[in-house]
C-alpha cells in the first residue's frame, strides 16, 4: 500500500536546491515567493581569502571591481584559487579579465549566481573564459537561510 497522498499540503522550510525535494514521490510542489539573502562585500580582500573554496579548483582571474562607496575595494584586483585557498592582491596597473560591480561580486561569492548569469543582469563584463573561470572559482550551492531579518 502506498501512503504519498495521505496529506494533501506540507510545509518545508528549506532552501531552492535542497536534495529533500527529490525525495518526494510526487513531485508536484509549489515554491512561494521569497526574499532573497542580501548581501553586501565590505572587505573584498577578506571576502575573498576567508572563503571556502573546492579543493580541485585551480584558477586564477585578475578582476576590476567597481565599487562607489569604498574606495578600498574599487580597483583591480588578481584573484587566484588553489588546494582550497584564496589569494586575493591589489594590482591597479594589471589588465583586467573582467569587470564587476559590487553587487555582483556579492551574488556569485555567495554561490547565488554564475558569474554568466551577473553578466546577463548587466552588473559583469569580460571575456567568456573569464567569467566561467570566477563562474568556477566561486561555485557553490545556492544560499539559504530559515531566518527573515
Amino acid at each position: 500500500a502506498s501512503y504519498s497522498a495521505q496529506r494533501e499540503h506540507a510545509r518545508m522550510v528549506t532552501g531552492v536546491a535542497d536534495p529533500m525535494l527529490l525525495m518526494l514521490g510526487e513531485t508536484r510542489y509549489e515554491l512561494p515567493s521569497v526574499d532573497w539573502l542580501l548581501t553586501r562585500i565590505v572587505d573584498v580582500k577578506k571576502a575573498i581569502e576567508e572563503r571556502g573554496y573546492a579543493s580541485a579548483i585551480s584558477a586564477a582571474c585578475t578582476v576590476r571591481v567597481q565599487d562607489p562607496l569604498f574606495a578600498e575595494n574599487d580597483g583591480v584586483w588578481r584573484i587566484a584559487v588553489s588546494e582550497g585557498r584564496a589569494n586575493a592582491s591589489r594590482d591597479d596597473d594589471a589588465a583586467p579579465d573582467a569587470t564587476l560591480h559590487i553587487r555582483g561580486l556579492a551574488s556569485i561569492h555567495s554561490g547565488f549566481m554564475s558569474a554568466e548569469q551577473i553578466a546577463d543582469a548587466g552588473l559583469a563584463e569580460g571575456t567568456p573564459d573569464a567569467l566561467e573561470s570566477l563562474s568556477s572559482i566561486f561555485a557553490s550551492p545556492a544560499p539559504w537561510t530559515i531566518d527573515m531579518f
